[in-house]
C-alpha cells in the first residue's frame, strides 16, 4: 500500500497568497507614510501658530488673532487645540465650552488617527469605497464629538456654535469644528430621535468593513499576523 505525499499548495494558491501579501505590505507602507506625514504637519503647524498666537490656561487653548470665529484641533507629539480671538468675540460663554468640548472629545477620541487610516486606505486602494471613506469618516468623527460635547453642554449650544462658527481651511492633520457637513450636524443635533447614537465602535467598524470589503479576509488576516509581529 503506497502513502501518498501531502501535495504541495497549488500555483494558483501560491500566487494569490503572494499577491495577498504584497498587498498587504503595501497598504501597510503607505498608512505608515501618511501617519508620519500628518504628524509632521501637526508640528510645523503648531510651531507656527504658537509663534503667533499666546496660550490661555484657563481655557487650555491657544489663542491666535484672528478675526473670524475659527477652531480646530491639532494631533501629535504636543496635541493642541487653537481658536481664534474672534471666536471669543462672537460665541457666550456657554456656546464657547460647547466648542472647546467638542475639539477636547476629538483628542480623547483620538479621532485624528481615524481619519489618517481612512486617507491612508484611499490613497492605497484607489476604489470607489476607499474614495469615500474620507468624508464618510471625517462626518462621523465630528457627529461622535458633536454628541460627547452636546452630553455635557446641551446639543442646542453645540448646534448655535456651529452656526456663528465660519467654515476655513486648515492642514489635513486638523479637525475643524466645522468640519463634516455643519448643516447635516446641526440637524442630527437638533433632531436626536431621527437618527442613531454613535459610538467609537461604529467608527472602527465601517473602518474594518470597507477593508475587509476590499482585500478580502484571507489578507485581513495576514495584515493582523502581521501588525501582531511589529515592534
Amino acid at each position: 500500500m503506497h502513502r501518498h505525499a501531502a501535495s504541495p499548495p497549488g500555483a494558483a494558491a501560491f500566487a494569490a497568497s503572494l499577491l495577498a501579501s504584497a498587498i498587504v505590505v503595501y497598504v501597510f507602507l503607505v498608512l505608515v507614510r501618511t501617519r508620519s506625514k500628518r504628524r509632521n504637519q501637526a508640528r510645523a503647524y503648531s510651531r507656527t501658530l504658537e509663534r503667533l498666537g499666546r496660550y490661555d490656561a484657563r481655557l487650555g487653548a491657544l489663542v491666535v488673532p484672528y478675526s473670524k470665529p475659527v477652531c480646530f484641533c491639532l494631533s501629535g507629539d504636543a496635541p493642541l487645540i487653537v481658536i481664534s480671538s474672534g471666536a471669543l468675540q462672537t460665541l457666550t460663554a456657554r456656546q464657547l465650552d460647547a466648542v472647546l468640548s467638542h475639539e477636547r472629545a476629538h483628542l480623547k477620541g483620538r479621532h485624528h488617527t481615524l481619519t489618517a487610516v481612512a486617507q491612508g486606505l484611499a490613497r492605497a486602494l484607489p476604489l470607489p469605497l476607499f474614495r469615500e471613506l474620507p468624508e464618510q469618516i471625517e462626518l462621523l468623527v465630528e457627529r461622535l464629538a458633536d454628541e460627547r460635547a452636546g452630553n455635557r453642554c446641551g446639543r442646542d449650544q453645540v448646534a448655535s456654535a456651529l452656526l456663528r462658527m465660519v467654515e476655513h481651511t486648515v492642514p489635513g492633520t486638523a479637525l475643524a469644528a466645522t468640519g463634516g457637513s455643519v448643516q447635516t450636524r446641526v440637524s442630527y443635533l437638533l433632531d436626536p430621535a431621527g437618527c442613531p447614537r454613535l459610538r467609537l465602535q461604529t467608527l472602527a467598524s465601517w473602518l474594518v468593513a470597507a477593508a475587509v470589503t476590499a482585500l478580502g479576509p484571507a489578507t485581513i488576516l495576514t495584515l493582523a499576523c502581521g501588525l501582531s509581529l511589529a515592534p
